[in-house]
């Protein structure tokens, strides 16, 4: 059954409006492999790049109509402007500093 689903990339929540068939985008016995599954597969692949993998998310999110991952990956890939809102995980991430001097 259609429904609207969450999509979660690395931060906030990102809701589409479109009403998605979920069920097709996760392999089950019996189904093809999706293109999410094959993304989700090379995150974990050194032979693909964060780039390719954020092309492939722009796909995704172009299919799905879901506006807002679209731009959170068009964001990551090519910057985020001066009033576009920084994610918490693109810092400024403070690391403490110790040091022994003899």
């Amino acid at each position: 059954m259609p429904f609207s689903a969450p999509v979660i990339c690395d931060g906030p929540v990102l809701r589409h409006t479109r009403a998605v068939n979920v069920s097709a985008l996760w392999p089950r016995e019996n189904k093809p492999i999706t293109r999410l599954t094959k993304i989700i597969d090379a995150a974990s692949d050194g032979a693909f790049t964060t780039s390719n993998l954020l092309r492939k998310v722009q796909t995704v999110a172009f299919r799905l109509e879901a506006e807002e991952l679209g731009k959170w990956a068009q964001r990551e890939l090519f910057g985020y402007k001066g009033s576009d809102p920084v994610p918490v995980y693109r810092g400024p991430i403070s690391t403490p500093v110790t040091g022994v001097w003899a």
